[in-house]
C-alpha cells in the first residue's frame, strides 16, 4: 500500500482481506493485518496463511487524528493452485 498523506499526525494503518469484498465496511472483512504507526510511504507485509486457487481481496485503511480513511478501491487477485514447495535457490 501507500500513505500519501498524515498531515502531520500519528497514521495507523490495516489492509482489510478477505474471500469476499467487504467494501469500506470492516465487519464484511475476513481478517485484518495491522501495520502500527506509519509515515507517509509505502508499507507491505508477507501474508502466509493463504489457500491455494482462491480468490482473495484486499483494501487498505488509515486513522489519525483528522479522521479515517478507506484506499479509493479494492484490489484483488487469485493465489496459485499448486503451493511451491521446496527450493529454487542452490549453493555450492
Amino acid at each position: 500500500g501507500n500513505l500519501t498523506y498524515t498531515g502531520g499526525a500519528p497514521s495507523y494503518v490495516w489492509m482489510y482481506r478477505g474471500t469476499s469484498n467487504g467494501g469500506t465496511n470492516k465487519g464484511g472483512w475476513n481478517t485484518n493485518e495491522y501495520f502500527g504507526e506509519r509515515s507517509a510511504g509505502l508499507f507491505s507485509k508477507n501474508v502466509e496463511d493463504l489457500t491455494p486457487g482462491t480468490p482473495y481481496y484486499y483494501r487498505c485503511y488509515a486513522s489519525n487524528s483528522y479522521g479515517d480513511a478507506w484506499a479509493s478501491d479494492t484490489t484483488n487477485f487469485t493465489t496459485i493452485s499448486t503451493p511451491v514447495t521446496g527450493s529454487i535457490f542452490s549453493f555450492r
